[in-house]
């Protein structure tokens, strides 16, 4: 049999069977599951590496806590007043946007 004539039987078979969407979609939960597993996994050895060096960091920021109180004011009022000029941007932004 030439590949001719296999496409020609295959044509000749009419229409494909129907597509069974309760499969597919059996088929795509699974490889999104592994997806985000196999996602979790490559973030352990991160998770492993922050815990290894908070820990280490915690007798350090204990020590260094009282004189470190101005400068976390100071910067939590200059983040907190970024983030209320950027959440102000934002809704003038659409606010303003021509339809």
């Amino acid at each position: 049999m030439t590949p001719d004539d296999t496409l020609k039987a295959f044509l000749a078979a009419g229409r494909p069977a129907p597509r069974d969407a309760v499969f597919e979609l059996a088929v795509a939960e699974r490889v999104a599951r592994r997806r985000f597993w196999m996602s979790q996994l490559a973030l352990l050895p991160w998770v492993l590496v922050a815990c290894v060096l908070a820990a280490f960091a915690l007798p350090v920021l204990r020590a260094m806590g009282p004189g470190l109180a101005p400068v976390v004011e100071q910067v939590s009022m200059v983040g907190g007043l970024a983030a209320l000029t950027l959440l102000t941007a934002g809704l003038l932004v659409r606010r303003l946007r021509p339809s």
